[in-house]
């Protein structure tokens, strides 16, 4: 590997944070235009990128080190340039992760074409990329492939985090956060197999609890400290330990939807009517005593609706069981098969919860609601 200590000088540095995100209720039947809410988790992906001065005759451009997958990515400026110019095909590249590095880097690339900003052209990038390095460190305090929208905090922390630099570097502004979120989304593309409703994006970019239909139907939901929802409930997530692919469940539920059409449009009907009655619950400025109980059975109905569309398994079961038995509730949260159940719990009777957790060896973590958005934390220029 070449030796940038011979030529070091650092010019840029830049940190981002993104967090991940829980459905409360609508995962799956948002993919089919219908009602999510969902919200951000205080549990973040974190990028700290430090761009340094250059020369052609250094060929790498970045060196990405992601820390939870234990893999390092390089990326040479001949290979960058190769692809901006369509000399190589993005296709021909096996790993994922490089692949969607560059991907993103040539959205990116043709973003800062189109914003038809004075001296900001084909010949002006290029020359950035031969006199640059940049080092970037990517970790992430929530596990992947668990659910709780990874792959969504690692594109909006990305795309974010190199948005503002190049704001840095031109000295202006050329993205909107619409862009953000959809450019975030396309990124998603590569790790879901498919095209994802956006959902995850947006309550990572976001934060709070949200509410979410398709990617120009959305929304922040504000919830009243009188509603039952902030004054009674609490929630903790647990882990099932199996890790797994959405985009293979959503083609689960696709399969199971060509195969038994009526039963499916029906359970996914179902699910939008109990968002919406979620929805109505937890918007409410005051909330009476029928709340809780209402909201704990919408929960049950929602996770055997899921259970009904083939997202769920035996360990998921097993565990729904076991809360149901003592007197809890849980439901998926995210595509199935394994990641996180969420399980929500009046305030006084959250020790017991955890208590029955630990009495069957089941794993757990606590989360906050996030009413964060996705921000960048360390912002140079090093003259």
């Amino acid at each position: 590997m070449e030796n940038i200590n011979a030529e070091k000088k650092m010019e840029y540095k830049i940190s981002s944070l993104a967090g991940g995100k829980v459905i409360i209720s609508g995962e799956h039947s948002v993919v089919y235009g219908k009602p999510a809410i969902a919200f951000n988790i205080d549990k973040y992906t974190k990028m700290d990128l430090i761009g340094y001065k250059s020369s052609i005759s250094f060929n790498s451009f970045a060196l990405i080190n992601l820390l939870n997958l234990n893999k390092q990515l390089i990326i040479s400026k001949s290979e960058l340039i190769d692809i901006l110019d369509n000399k190589t095909l993005l296709e021909n590249e096996n790993d994922k992760y490089k692949k969607h590095i560059i991907f993103l880097l040539k959205i990116i690339y043709n973003e800062l074409l189109n914003s038809k900003i004075n001296g900001v052209n084909s010949k002006y990038i290029k020359t950035f990329i031969n006199n640059h390095y940049f080092i970037a460190t990517i970790s992430s305090e929530f596990p992947i492939g668990f659910g709780l929208g990874s792959s969504a905090a690692y594109n909006v922390c990305i795309i974010n985090g190199i948005f503002n630099l190049i704001k840095l570097i031109i000295g202006k502004n050329f993205y909107s956060e619409d862009k953000i979120i959809l450019l975030s989304n396309e990124g998603e593309k590569i790790f879901h197999n498919g095209t994802p409703s956006g959902i995850d994006v947006y309550c990572s970019f976001s934060g709070g609890i949200i509410f979410f239909k398709n990617i120009n139907d959305k929304g922040i939901i504000k919830i009243s400290h009188q509603n039952f929802f902030f004054e009674k409930i609490k929630f903790l997530l647990i882990n099932t330990k199996i890790q797994r692919n959405s985009g293979d469940f959503i083609h689960i539920v696709s399969d199971y939807k060509k195969n038994n059409y009526k039963e499916f449009n029906d359970s996914i009907n179902n699910i939008e009517n109990i968002t919406n009655k979620i929805i109505k619950l937890i918007t409410k400025e005051k909330s009476d005593e029928n709340d809780c109980s209402e909201f704990f059975d919408l929960i049950k109905q929602n996770q055997r609706l899921l259970k009904k569309i083939c997202v769920s398994n035996n360990e998921i079961d097993r565990i729904i069981n076991i809360l149901e038995e003592n007197g809890f509730v849980g439901k998926i949260s995210g595509a199935g098969g394994g990641g996180f159940i969420i399980s929500f719990v009046l305030k006084e009777k959250f020790e017991d919860l955890v208590k029955l957790l630990e009495k069957n060896d089941i794993k757990y973590m606590e989360v906050n609601i996030s009413k964060e958005p996705a921000k960048i934390i360390d912002f140079e220029k090093i003259n």
